[in-house]
């Protein structure tokens, strides 16, 4: 793991960089931006730099393959991407990860080879597959699987036996998670289609990057595949070799890093309610978890147009309306279920009107979607964001909602006198409403005279609690993400 800042220097670099090129972390730091780049293989280095240019003027990600020089001269090849940026103390830095990847290369070069070549370097081939520490699968001109090495065995618990002789997307499918199945047949049957017209032709998207995504392992659970696809010349058309490699370690790291930017306590695989009129808080806590580079999705009852005016970062929208829906017999619930199947994991969810839900299908039929929310939660690791305003819903009903679901707590922790906590709690809620509260009406409210309101509302503003507005005569205020964070924790 590595963070930098934007100039590009190291300001952190994890211990086990030394396995990789024998460089402690202090020799790296020691070395510089300039000097680092410098061990980069001339062929690599400039597309590297301008890759990595690109990124920090935000043009671009940053996810490139390259080779290095390590401190023995030996060259390896790695897997350098970036994965989240973050602010401290109004400083830009981006984290990121490094993986070696020179066996994958080696692997690669065979893949490349035509038929006639293969056969002449077969002997050479088979021991390198054989002893990979890499799954690699070799499929015929038809799919058919006809080399599946231990390492394939390790990565899926599936065998050679039970493998070799079956079409790829036949096996493709036993991976998949049982709920995950049934959605996912019109998926295989795309991709059998890619499969086949990659066979056909030799050209396809599955040959441009790495792909990855989440199988089920029968002991291990969940496992995180990174898998790279070539073509391989036949007399007869094309075979498809393929490289899996288990990233979720790699996947756990990232996510751990990206939880400890985050401002809210929150876990993968839950679903959390989040009780307030007007769905502040939940599309605070989406944006967060947005900012850190976790895909999302929204359900809303908002139009679109009016919600990215609320909401600009980059994320998917459906709206929640019953006019939307192409076929009468499919309800709201079922289009969440179906769009949900279609994700990648480790998305964030958000459904901010769950009361609206409530008035058009009842309670019962709404709690029978948490449940199954729930299970999906767990099985995809998806983090479910659900809004609901606990006026609209008795007091039974929110308690069978809030067995189903967790509380959201937040990261930061303050001692606030309760005389301005008071204040906090009323700015809140009056934002809940969408309501910037004026001096003279929280003065009203809390029944105190107004110099000592004003008095009161300058400490929170100087403390970076509120935000003030002057709008016409009147001062205004509105609660800042410190005091955001504060309120909800």
């Amino acid at each position: 793991m590595w963070v930098t800042n934007d100039y590009g220097l190291i300001k952190f670099i994890s211990s086990n960089v030394k396995e990789l090129f024998l460089y402690s972390p202090e020799e790296i730091y020691e070395m510089g931006k300039q000097a680092w780049f410098s061990r980069i293989h001339p062929d690599d280095r400039e597309y590297v730099e301008e890759s990595y240019n690109s990124f920090v003027k935000n043009e671009s990600e940053f996810n490139v393959e390259y080779r290095v020089r390590r401190k023995d001269d030996c060259w390896i090849w790695i897997h350098d991407r970036a994965v989240t940026t973050y602010e401290l103390n109004s400083f830009q830095y981006r984290c990121g990860f490094i993986t070696d990847i020179t066996e994958r290369k080696q692997l690669e070069k065979f893949f490349r080879l035509n038929e006639s070549e293969m056969r002449n370097k077969e002997q050479e081939f088979r021991s390198i597959i054989k002893h990979s520490h890499d799954g690699v699968v070799l499929l015929n001109e038809e799919g058919i699987i006809i080399e599946w090495n231990p390492a394939m065995k390790n990565l899926t618990g599936i065998s050679a036996y039970k493998a070799l002789g079956n079409y790829f997307w036949d096996i493709r499918y036993l991976l998949k998670p049982p709920l995950d199945q049934k959605p996912t047949l019109n998926r295989i049957h795309h991709s059998k289609k890619l499969i086949q017209g990659a066979l056909r032709t030799g050209e396809s998207v599955l040959f441009l990057n790495p792909q990855e995504g989440g199988i089920l392992h029968p002991q291990k659970g969940l496992t995180y595949i990174q898998s790279n696809i070539f073509p391989i010349k036949t007399d007869r058309g094309y075979m498809l070799g393929g490289i899996w490699r288990d990233i979720t370690k790699q996947k756990n790291d990232e996510d751990k890093m990206k939880k400890k930017l985050l401002k809210f306590n929150i876990e993968d695989r839950s679903i959390y309610l989040i009780k307030e009129a007007e769905p502040v808080m939940a599309r605070a806590v989406f944006r967060d978890v947005l900012k850190v580079g976790y895909p999302g999705i929204v359900f809303s009852r908002t139009p679109e147009t009016e919600f990215r005016k609320i909401l600009t970062e980059e994320c998917k929208f459906i709206w929640l309306a019953e006019s939307t829906l192409e076929d009468t017999y499919v309800s709201l619930f079922q289009k969440i279920i179906s769009t949900l199947h279609t994700l990648s994991s480790k998305c964030v969810v958000l459904i901010d009107r769950l009361d609206y839900l409530i008035s058009v299908y009842g309670f019962e039929q709404t709690l029978r979607l948490i449940y199954k929310l729930r299970e999906m939660a767990t099985i995809f690791g998806f983090t479910i964001l659900i809004s609901i305003d606990e006026a609209t819903i008795s007091e039974d009903q929110i308690v069978l909602l809030e067995k189903e679901t967790r509380d959201i707590r937040s990261r930061i922790l303050a001692d606030v006198p309760e005389s301005l906590l008071e204040i906090l709690r009323i700015v809140y809620r009056q934002t809940s409403l969408g309501e910037r509260p004026s001096y003279s009406q929280i003065a009203s409210e809390l029944a105190i005279s107004r110099p000592t309101t004003r008095k009161r509302l300058k400490q929170l503003v100087c403390t970076g609690y509120l935000r003030e507005y002057k709008i016409g005569r009147q001062k205004r205020v509105e609660l800042s993400w410190k005091g955001f964070n504060y309120i909800s924790q």
